[in-house]
């Protein structure tokens, strides 16, 4: 599947604007799923079925526009791997201080056409943080 990118080219697909897309993300601990969507322009749809206020569903959005991770412009990281999950290819990285100076590693799969986080696990613990399915884009 050919040489893997530096983690300064990834990092750039992960803070590019998004296409159009849908799909189900589950959040550890989270009570339900949420549908999210994005129109391609900047706006963004979430719903869990259930009620929540969009604000409250902001761990979703940020798995699929990762420029929300304040610290995203200043993590260190490594590609590790490239791996495919269905019809959609994934680079695995291991990212360092993402979420909050000095905060745990993380292990994220980067959805190599858009840039999106498809899932998201501590380094430390194989459980998934953050689990996208059905990632769709055009939708």
């Amino acid at each position: 599947m050919g040489d893997l990118p530096a983690w300064d080219a990834v990092r750039a697909r992960m803070l590019a604007p998004k296409p159009a897309l849908s799909c189900t993300v589950y959040g550890l601990g989270k009570p339900h799923p949420v549908q999210a969507s994005h129109d391609g322009r900047g706006g963004w749809t979430l719903d869990d079925g259930h009620g929540a206020a969009e604000a409250s569903l902001s761990w979703a959005r940020s798995a699929l526009e990762p420029v929300r991770y304040a610290n995203l412009n200043h993590a260190s990281g490594e590609v590790i791997r490239r791996e495919r999950e269905g019809a959609r290819d994934s680079l695995v990285v291991d990212i360092h201080e993402l979420r909050r100076p000095g905060g745990p590693a993380l292990k994220a799969w980067v959805d190599e056409a858009t840039g999106s986080v498809v899932r998201m696990e501590r380094l430390d613990d194989p459980a998934p943080l953050v689990l996208v399915l059905d990632l769709r884009e055009g939708d």
